[in-house]
């Protein structure tokens, strides 16, 4: 995914190491006000003006609101023809001020360029303060505008365009849909009101055979399961199988492929297009491409006996971006699915059985279960002394790679298999471990990103037995951080080793078939602590900006890592970060930061002239003050 440097990065000037140990002063907030008090001196004012980031010129009719944080709802007033806004009877707090009009972009008060959806910086009102003099300017979004032609270069009526931009997501870069336009007779498309930022385009045209085709699959896998359990339902959706158009049983033998811009059917080949605010890319051109379509059929085999329970096949396109060609079907009394209309290309073809817990009602959604299944397995375990005698049903997958150039595939069969199990024990420092390891839990942390499985389990967790030791059962393919803590709040986790390798810094992999053993979770009453201020020469805070800890060693530079931190100081400039491992940091400041993007390793790399190195003792407190100046 492409990456970009931050707008503004800051030179350290000068650094204050104020204490080294855990008696150093760590900056305090102030002390949570009464209610009735707060509101019998709400006396505050913030009054401004709302402008037009581009022309300055004043906005009228916008929307303009007001939040802080422990207040019970926020106000929203309208601008008048000076483009002026006001909120009185305000009590002392932090306001996040937001404003907006049709055709322009939402903003937040001290963004550094309005409407970029990143953080902005709240407005800090004291008891009694009026300010009226506040500035709020709004942007313009972007605009990627262009020609759709099909396979014989005509313009393309009706295509549909998507836009996907790229922002981070749990540390990775991931694209996902802000915007479908359809072209014109001409064949032209425009995406508006845009967010500064990177962009792919994609392009195809609907196919209205294949889609009911799918409908038509999955309506009389429906009937079949209905049937073989005796309810009622079954009628009814005969019925509406009945009145659908002969037209939508055809199964399509070729139509368009989704083809991205410029012009390749593969989602890692597409260029990503920079959109700043207010700007116009044109040209963005695509043209459709005709391809041969073929169908999966298949079976999945291997459901226990007597186990009630769902099973679900999806079909992964491995040649789009990721989240955008999976496809899912569902499976018949039989285990029969099919999925129609499929490009030529590499397929992951991945089955589920997940059991359902006595007791659990119908349709719970998978973290409900598995909370549902952990306190049941905790409650029993407590009672009966012991570790659970009778672990519930594992969750069954299998797993299958499909390689389509045009001809159908009919008759793959899909065996359904145990997940993988992962065991080990826990390990108390620096005090008497809990009284009762029963009441913790162990949890496989599903890495978000390793598999594009979709809407899989994203964890399992199981009770920890009288003498700290655990087994995971059910764990499917993919990465994991092995975690616990659950029900002791005095311990923390430091570690969570597996072959030598910590878990919590590197995730472990789970592969098809081998299970894992021999894990130790470390745990100890306390682990290190940084804090500080952030001011300019002048001695004034610089709340606009983000504070980035990240570790020296760039190895620990991972998607989620634990080891990179960030956080945005207080309006008095103060920042502060927990929890942390023992080792080197580098700490720098940087403004216009997408959140998630301290996880880019281009980033953290460019970071490095402007940052200073800090050592972290295990479980002390640190205080380093940084002074920071611009570089327009």
């Amino acid at each position: 995914m492409p990456s970009r440097p931050p707008f503004i990065l800051l030179c350290v000037l000068s650094l204050t190491l104020t204490a080294a140990v855990s008696s150093g002063q760590v900056p305090q907030r102030p002390p949570v006000r009464d209610a009735a008090a707060a509101a019998a001196t709400a006396t505050g004012l913030i009054e401004g003006v709302v402008v037009a980031a581009d022309t300055g010129r004043v906005v009228r009719r916008a929307t303009v609101s007001l939040a802080a944080a422990g207040q019970p709802a926020g106000r929203t007033v309208f601008t008048d023809d000076q483009g002026r806004f006001g909120f009185s009877e305000l009590p002392a707090g932090a306001y996040t001020l937001t404003a907006g009009k049709a055709g322009l972009l939402e903003s937040i008060y001290g963004q550094r360029q309005p409407g970029s959806g990143r953080p902005g910086t709240a407005i800090e009102l004291a008891e009694g303060q009026k300010i009226t003099n506040v500035s709020m300017p709004v942007g313009r979004g972007g605009v990627i505008t262009g020609l759709v032609l099909d396979d014989a270069g005509e313009p393309a009526f009706g295509a549909s365009v998507r836009i996907y931009r790229v922002s981070w997501r749990s540390g990775f870069a991931v694209p996902h849909a802000v915007a479908v336009a359809e072209t014109d007779d001409r064949g032209i498309y425009r995406a508006p009101q845009l967010q500064p930022g990177d962009y792919f385009v994609s392009a195809g045209l609907r196919d209205p055979y294949g889609a009911e085709a799918q409908r038509l699959d999955v309506m009389k896998a429906r009937v079949a399961e209905l049937a073989s359990r005796g309810g009622g339902g079954a009628v009814e959706v005969r019925a509406m199988m009945e009145r659908m158009p002969e037209s939508t049983i055809a199964r399509p033998v070729d139509g368009y492929a989704l083809v991205y811009y410029p012009n390749t059917l593969s989602g890692s080949e597409a260029k990503a297009i920079h959109v700043e605010a207010g700007e116009e890319k044109s040209n963005i051109d695509l043209q459709l491409q005709r391809v041969s379509f073929a169908s999966v059929s298949g079976a999945v085999v291997g459901a226990p006996a007597g186990v009630t329970g769902s099973i679900g096949v999806r079909l992964i396109d491995r040649a789009q971006l990721p989240g955008v060609g999976t496809r899912y079907a569902s499976v018949g009394a039989d285990g029969r699915f099919t999925f129609h209309g499929l490009a030529p290309g590499t397929y992951t073809a991945f089955a589920i059985f997940e059991p359902r817990t006595a007791g659990l009602p119908a349709g719970a959604s998978a973290a409900f279960a598995e909370g549902y299944a952990v306190g049941a397995a905790m409650a029993k375990a407590e009672k009966a002394g012991s570790g659970s005698e009778d672990p519930p049903p594992a969750v069954l997958f299998a797993q299958s790679e499909i390689a389509l150039g045009g001809q159908s595939v009919d008759g793959l069969v899909l065996t359904l298999q145990p997940g993988m199990t992962i065991s080990g024990s826990l390990v108390f420092e620096g005090g008497p471990p809990p009284a009762d390891l029963r009441r913790l839990a162990v949890r496989a942390q599903r890495v978000e990103g390793s598999e594009d499985l979709g809407e899989i389990p994203a964890s399992r967790s199981v009770p920890v037995d009288a003498d700290g030791r655990f087994t995971l059962r059910g764990v499917l393919p993919g990465r994991y951080r092995i975690v616990a803590a659950i029900g002791a709040p005095d311990f923390l986790p430091i570690s969570s080793v597996f072959g030598g390798v910590d878990s919590l810094d590197f995730p472990l992999e789970v592969k098809p078939g081998e299970n894992v053993a021999g894990g130790v979770l470390t745990f100890a009453p306390r682990m290190g602590e940084l804090s500080g201020t952030l001011e300019d020469p002048k001695g004034d805070p610089r709340p606009e900006f983000t504070v980035v800890l990240y570790a020296d060693d760039s190895r620990f530079w991972v998607p989620q890592a634990r080891r990179v931190v960030a956080t945005r100081p207080s309006t008095q400039g103060q920042f502060r970060f927990a929890n942390l491992p023992a080792g080197a940091y580098r700490l720098a400041a940087v403004v216009d930061l997408e959140p998630g993007q301290w996880f880019d390793p281009k980033l953290l790399e460019s970071l490095a002239p402007a940052s200073v190195t800090v050592t972290i003792e295990p479980g002390a407190r640190r205080v380093q003050n940084i002074r920071v100046n611009f570089k327009q």
